[in-house]
């Protein structure tokens, strides 16, 4: 049992791992670092790669991963990337330059205002399916109808509204 216990806490320690043994032999540490920074990664991930590679033996190259990451963020700190970044919902870490920010950080809350919205839309649709469903019962009464049918009145215009926003939000001024 214990061994079993063992073997499991090795595989999820493992999991978290940034990268593998081969990974951290073959590391071009100025591409790891520019990929890092095209993804958005703090500076931190140095770190998270540094734990990886230290059970085997490897000490990252900070000067030329941080070299390549800064060159990456020039590409991930773009009003583009920020809208893009938005949209998927994903989060920021606060990595970009002051100046580059300015850039991005509009079009980033545009595109996270557009991303949840649709989700918004998407709970708003499931909401009206399950009352049209309800509707379908015969056995429900004279008021139970009455109110499914306001419930969707109030749906649909809540959804109106929010397509709406979406429109204004999708075909305003852009990066």
């Amino acid at each position: 049992m214990n061994r079993a216990v063992g073997l499991l806490a090795v595989l999820l320690l493992g999991g978290c791992a940034t990268l593998d043994r081969n990974e951290c032999l073959q590391a071009n540490w100025t591409d790891l670092g520019a990929r890092d920074g095209q993804s958005g990664y703090p500076a931190s991930r140095l770190e998270e790669h540094r734990t990886a590679c230290r059970e085997h033996g490897i000490i990252p190259d900070d000067r030329s991963y941080l070299a390549g990451r800064e060159q990456g963020l020039r590409y991930y700190c773009t009003a583009e990337s920020g809208y893009r970044e938005g949209r998927r919902g994903a989060g920021y870490s606060r990595v970009c330059p002051l100046e580059a920010e300015a850039a991005f950080l509009p079009e980033y809350e545009r595109g996270r205002e557009i991303h949840q919205l649709e989700q918004d839309a998407d709970a708003l649709r499931n909401n009206i399916d399950e009352h049209e469903r309800a509707l379908g019962d015969p056995n429900l009464t004279r008021d139970q109808r009455y109110y499914h049918r306001r419930e969707l009145d109030y749906l649909y215009r809540e959804l109106a509204s929010l397509r709406r926003q979406l429109d204004r939000l999708e075909n305003g001024p852009r990066y």
